[in-house]
């Protein structure tokens, strides 16, 4: 039940996660924020990064229009809060 009322929350409020992907900064030289959703590395960090200094993204969909071969970004977000809500992560992106 849980998985499903996440995926609930995401799509409900799409335009916050979305900004996340918008307004996201690096947590220390090594790391950005956005290479700690699952399935999202240095490649896509990267090519989310270069789009969004173009212009910034509208919705999922947008991303997945604009970054080639990207996979569902709610889906990632929607994993990681899964993780954030039950194991110890140590850098909380969407809870407290």
């Amino acid at each position: 039940q849980l998985h499903k009322f996440i995926e609930k929350v995401v799509k409900e409020r799409e335009r916050e996660f979305v900004d996340f992907f918008n307004k996201s900064e690096s947590i220390n030289k090594r790391i950005h924020q956005i290479e700690l959703l699952p399935g999202l590395g240095k490649k896509y960090m990267k090519e989310i990064l270069e789009q969004r200094n173009i212009k910034g993204f509208e919705s999922f969909e947008d991303m997945k229009k604009r970054i080639q071969n990207l996979p569902f970004p709610e889906k990632a977000v929607e994993k990681r809060i899964f993780e954030e809500l039950t194991s110890d992560e140590r850098y909380k992106l969407f809870t407290h």
